[in-house]
C-alpha cells in the first residue's frame, strides 16, 4: 500500500517485485431442479512481478497444475477435461498491467500462437473420431488470428479475476462503480457497484492491510430481467422469483502489493430448492512468514513514495 500526496486515502498498489507460488481453491455448487452439481477444483500458479513503474508492472505466470479433486458428475468431468486441453495454451502468460491489473499487453504471444498449433495438429487427428471437433478447430483459429482476442482470452484467467478485485489503485475507503459481467447462470447482464474498505488502520505498516470488497447490484432486478435471465429454466415453474446476488470478498495484503490470502464469496439464489449457482474462491501465498521481516524496511522507508 502507498500514499498520493494529492490524496489522504492510501492505495494498494504493486510497490516491489517479488516471486511467489499461489494455490486457488474453487466450491462450486449449482442446482437445476432436481440435478445439483458440486464440484472443488485447485489451481497452483508461480508469479513472478517485475518492472514496476508508475503506470504498472510486468507479470509472469506459469500454471504449475490445475486439478479436479471432487465432483458428483460425469457431466464435470468431461468439461473439465476439454478445458484443460484449452487451458494448457495459456500456462505460460507473460503481461504487462496497469496500476489497476487491467492487462494492457500481452508479451508472449508467439508462444500461446504456437501452443494453439500443437494442440490444433491433435485434434485434426481425432476429427474421424468425433466431428465436433472441425467447429472448435474453425472457432479457435479466428480466436489465434486475433492479438486482441488472444489479450481477452487471456484476461479471463482466473489469476487476473481473482488477484486484481476491483480494489486495486483505487482510494481506499472508495467505490467503484460501472462494472459489467454476466450473472452466474450467464443469461443477462447486471451492473454492479463495490464498496471498497480498509478493515485495518491507516497506516502504512499495517501488516497485513486487510480488505473488504462488498457488491451490489445497480441494475433494476425487475420482472423484465427475472423473464429473460432465467427463460431457459422455465421447466421449473418457478413462482414469482426474487433472485439474491452476492458478490463479496476480503484480501490480506502486503503492503508491497502482494496478496498473502483471499476469500471471494459469489451467489445468485433464484429459489433455494430449486435454481442457485454458489461459487468460493479461496486464494493462498505460499510461505507466507518469508514477508513478515520486510515491513521493518517498509517502516524504515514509509515516507518514500
Amino acid at each position: 500500500m502507498t500514499w498520493n500526496l494529492n490524496e489522504k486515502r492510501p492505495k494498494v498498489l504493486l510497490r516491489e517485485p517479488f516471486s511467489a507460488k499461489y494455490t486457488l481453491l474453487i466450491d462450486t455448487n449449482i442446482l437445476s431442479g432436481g440435478i445439483e452439481l458440486k464440484s472443488k477444483a485447485e489451481i497452483r500458479w508461480q508469479v513472478d512481478v517485475k518492472n514496476i513503474s508508475d503506470d504498472g508492472a510486468d507479470i509472469n505466470i506459469i500454471t504449475l497444475h490445475h486439478r479436479l479433486l471432487e465432483n458428483n458428475s460425469p457431466i464435470i468431468n468431461d468439461v473439465s477435461g476439454i478445458s484443460n486441453v484449452f487451458a494448457s495454451m495459456y500456462n505460460e502468460i507473460e503481461v504487462s498491467v496497469d496500476v489497476s491489473g487491467k492487462v494492457l499487453r500481452v508479451n508472449n504471444l508467439d508462444t500461446i500462437k504456437k501452443k494453439w498449433q500443437w494442440v490444433k495438429q491433435d485434434m485434426e487427428a481425432l476429427i474421424e473420431e468425433n466431428e465436433g471437433f472441425k467447429d472448435i478447430i474453425s472457432t479457435n483459429d479466428e480466436l489465434y488470428a486475433s492479438d486482441e482476442k488472444i489479450k481477452m482470452a487471456v484476461e479471463a484467467n482466473e489469476f487476473f479475476e481473482v488477484y486484481f478485485h476491483h480494489f486495486w489503485g483505487k482510494a481506499l475507503p472508495g467505490g467503484k462503480g460501472n462494472v459489467f459481467k454476466y450473472n452466474l447462470f450467464n443469461t443477462s447482464l447486471i451492473e454492479w457497484q463495490y464498496d471498497l474498505r480498509q478493515v485495518s488502520n491507516n497506516s502504512l505498516s499495517d501488516f497485513p492491510t486487510k480488505i473488504k470488497v462488498t457488491g451490489t447490484p445497480v441494475t433494476i432486478i425487475g420482472k423484465d430481467w427475472v423473464q429473460k435471465a432465467y427463460a431457459a429454466f422455465s421447466h421449473l415453474q418457478l413462482e414469482n422469483p426474487v433472485p439474491i446476488f452476492k458478490d463479496s470478498a476480503e484480501y490480506a495484503v502486503t503492503p508491497f502489493g502482494k496478496v498473502l490470502n483471499a476469500k471471494i464469496e459469489r451467489s445468485e439464489i433464484v429459489d433455494s430448492s430449486l435454481l442457485f449457482a454458489r461459487y468460493h474462491y479461496e486464494l493462498i501465498a505460499e510461505n507466507q512468514e518469508e514477508d513478515f521481516p520486510r515491513t521493518e524496511s517498509l517502516k524504515e522507508n514509509s515516507g518514500r513514495l
